[in-house]
C-alpha cells in the first residue's frame, strides 16, 4: 500500500489486486476500539475477511528511512496511529537493546532513531483506511481476487501485465490486465520468479 501511495505522484491509475476482501464493511468501518477488541478476541481474522497473512497479529517495527517515508506519504495518518490508534514510537538510542552476537551495537549512536511499532493488524487497517481517504480517485482495487500468470512480450523481453481471476469461483474465467509498470508484493511465496521462467 505504500508503494501505492508513492506511485501515485507518477501515475494516474494505480490497481492493486488482493486475495481478501479487505474493503469489507467490518473491517473499513470499525473505529480504533473496534479494531483493538477484533485484535484482541478473534482466534482467525479470516472471519473478518483478512485470511492471507500469517503474521496478522505479530509486533510490526517501521524503522529508520521506511518511517520516513511512511510519515512523509501519511502525514495524517501518522497523527492518527498515536492519538487514536493508542501506537507510539520507540527510540533506539534510549528504549532499545540492539545486539548482534552480544554484541551491543547502539550505545555510541549520535543520533537517535525512532521506530514506530504497532501489530499489522492495526497497521494495515488504518493504512488502508487513509490510502481510500488520500488517493481514492487515483487506486482502484480488485478484492478477492489472485494473479495467475504475467503477460508478456517476449520479443521485447518485458512483462506488459497480469492474468487475474475472482479467487472464490475457480472456474471463473480470467481477466488481461496490462500497465507500465508491474510490481508484486505477494512476499516470499511469489510465483514471479517461476512465470518469467517460463515466460522469457
Amino acid at each position: 500500500m505504500v508503494s501505492a501511495a508513492y506511485l501515485t505522484k507518477y501515475f494516474s491509475r494505480i490497481t492493486i489486486i488482493e486475495s481478501d476482501d479487505v474493503l469489507n464493511d467490518t473491517l473499513m468501518k470499525a473505529t480504533p476500539n473496534e479494531i483493538l477488541d477484533y485484535r484482541c478476541s478473534l482466534e482467525n481474522p479470516g472471519s473478518i475477511g483478512r485470511s492471507g497473512i500469517a503474521q496478522i497479529y505479530q509486533a510490526h517495527i517501521l524503522e529508520g528511512e521506511g518511517f520516513k517515508i511512511f510519515s512523509e506519504l501519511f502525514p495524517r495518518l501518522y497523527d492518527k496511529l498515536f492519538n487514536e490508534y493508542n501506537v507510539r514510537t520507540y527510540s533506539l538510542k534510549n528504549e532499545c537493546r540492539f545486539t548482534v552476537n552480544g554484541t551491543l551495537l547502539n550505545q555510541n549512536l549520535t543520533e537517535d532513531m525512532k521506530w514506530l511499532g504497532v501489530d499489522r493488524f492495526t497497521l494495515e487497517i488504518a493504512l488502508r483506511k487513509e490510502l481510500c481517504l488520500q488517493f481514492g480517485n487515483q487506486i482502484e482495487w480488485k478484492c478477492k481476487s489472485r494473479v495467475t500468470q504475467l503477460l508478456v512480450d517476449q520479443s521485447l523481453n518485458m512483462v506488459k501485465g497480469v492474468k487475474y481471476r475472482c479467487k472464490e469461483n475457480t472456474g471463473s474465467s480470467s481477466f488481461d490486465m496490462y500497465g507500465d509498470f508491474i510490481i508484486d508484493c505477494s512476499g516470499r511465496n511469489s510465483s514471479s520468479t517461476k512465470w518469467l521462467k517460463e515466460s522469457l
